[in-house]
C-alpha cells in the first residue's frame, strides 16, 4: 500500500502542476466566462483527497488536461482527461488506459452562466475520481491540495 500512496503523491502532483498551468493561462484572459475545475480523489477504503483544482476561459482554443501513467508494477490504473474550449462552452472527456472515452460532458454558455455545479464520478481500478464543474464570471481562488479541504 505504502507503494501505491507514494505513486499517487507523484501523480497527483503532475495534475496539480498542469492545473497551476492552465490556472496562469486562464488568469491572463481579461474578461470571463470560465469554467472552474476541482478534482477529488477516493483510493479504495480511504477517504476522499483533494487532488487540485483550476478555472480556464471559455473562449476558442483554450484547453487543459491531466491524467496517470503508473510506473512499471504498480498497481495504479492509466487513465486521462481533457477540457477544451469551444468559443462558448467547454467539452470535458475522460479516457480509461486505452484512450477510450469513459465519461464526457459538454458545457454550453447557459450552463456556464447559470453557476450550478456538475460532478463527473468514474471509477478507476478499485479508486473513485470525481470532478466538480462550474461556471464563473472572474476566477475563483483555486485551493492548495496540501491544505485539505
Amino acid at each position: 500500500m505504502k507503494q501505491r500512496r507514494e505513486g499517487w503523491v507523484w501523480q497527483r502532483l503532475g495534475v496539480v502542476a498542469l492545473m497551476s498551468g492552465a490556472l496562469a493561462l486562464a488568469g491572463c484572459a481579461e474578461e470571463g466566462p470560465f469554467l472552474q475545475t476541482e478534482e477529488y480523489r477516493t483510493q479504495a477504503g480511504e477517504s476522499e483527497i483533494y487532488g487540485g483544482g483550476s478555472c480556464m476561459a471559455v473562449s476558442e482554443g483554450g484547453g487543459m488536461g491531466g491524467g496517470s501513467a503508473p510506473a512499471p508494477g504498480s498497481e495504479s490504473t492509466a487513465y486521462s482527461y481533457s477540457y477544451k474550449s469551444t468559443g462558448s462552452g467547454v467539452r470535458f472527456e475522460f479516457f480509461d488506459e486505452n484512450g477510450e472515452v469513459v465519461e464526457a460532458r459538454d458545457y454550453n454558455a447557459a450552463f456556464i452562466a447559470s453557476g450550478r455545479r456538475d460532478e463527473v464520478v468514474v471509477a478507476v481500478g478499485d479508486d473513485e475520481m470525481r470532478f466538480v464543474h462550474w461556471g464563473v464570471q472572474k476566477c475563483e481562488p483555486i485551493r492548495d491540495p496540501d491544505l485539505g479541504p
